[in-house]
């Protein structure tokens, strides 16, 4: 296995040490995912009509009925795994309609060098899919001997990396989201109302309404302590998205 398997074992070895922990894991190689052809059913229509039949549903159930979920990638040429990209690529319906709320994220990027900033920026985009990312970690492993600073260092991200998913993990009420998140809730919020106006994105349109989601008293997916200014910020920007949505709709300039 490789060193981004065995950061992890690590770190599941400090997790159970402060607590009774299961852990399963999920290789991406070992899996039926098939690569996404980008026909966009799943946006449009839904993900049932996803045309390829392979295991994504189960991956999801699987996702769906953790308690939080470790997102593991080594570098390749300065971004996540071809791999790891599918898989986001699979699930692109849940960015348009987020349904992971119930679960603690982490994010663990190895490298022999360069590219762990930008491979974790990559992969953060999951907390718009409703995962509640408490830690992002990275990790340099080069081949070779490592001196002892580096082999500190290291200890010391897989103890705090555990200690801080550990701490998550036995939390249950969803933490006060952070301004990015607000804005994408209300961006959608507002552009799927305007979109069901032309009889488009009718999937995220019904899939907010049944959530209660379309309501203007919502103030994010879920109930959760609101930053009272940030949120006027995401209402101001929710306003933007919808007129730009109507002007994209109309094909001409919007007039208030």
């Amino acid at each position: 296995m490789g060193n981004s398997y065995k950061i992890v074992k690590r770190i599941e070895e400090r997790i159970k040490k402060q607590g009774n922990v299961e852990f399963s894991y999920l290789f991406l190689k070992d899996s039926h995912l098939e690569l996404c052809r980008g026909c966009g059913l799943c946006l449009s229509v839904g993900d049932d009509r996803c045309p390829l039949k392979d295991d994504r549903e189960a991956i999801e159930k699987q996702m769906l009925e953790s308690d939080g979920v470790i997102f593991v990638s080594p570098v390749y040429v300065m971004n996540i795994t071809a791999l790891m990209k599918n898989f986001l690529d699979r699930f692109a319906y849940a960015f348009h309609r987020p349904r992971f709320f119930g679960q603690k994220a982490m994010i663990v990027c190895t490298t022999g060098a360069l590219g762990l900033r930008e491979a974790i920026a990559r992969l953060s985009v999951i907390q718009y899919a409703g995962f509640d990312l408490v830690h992002t970690t990275g990790f340099c492993t080069p081949e070779g001997n490592v001196s002892l600073k580096s082999k500190r260092k290291i200890d010391d991200g897989i103890d705090r990396a555990a200690l801080i998913f550990f701490k998550a993990l036995q939390s249950s009420d969803p933490r006060s989201p952070k301004l990015t998140s607000l804005i994408a809730f209300r961006s959608q919020q507002a552009a799927f109302a305007a979109s069901h106006e032309y009889n488009l994105a009718q999937s995220d349109y019904n899939y907010f309404k049944e959530k209660g989601w379309l309501e203007a008293s919502r103030n994010y997916y879920v109930d959760a302590k609101i930053n009272p200014i940030e949120n006027l910020v995401a209402v101001l920007v929710g306003k933007i998205a919808r007129r730009k949505a109507l002007e994209d709709l109309q094909g001409v300039p919007w007039k208030s």
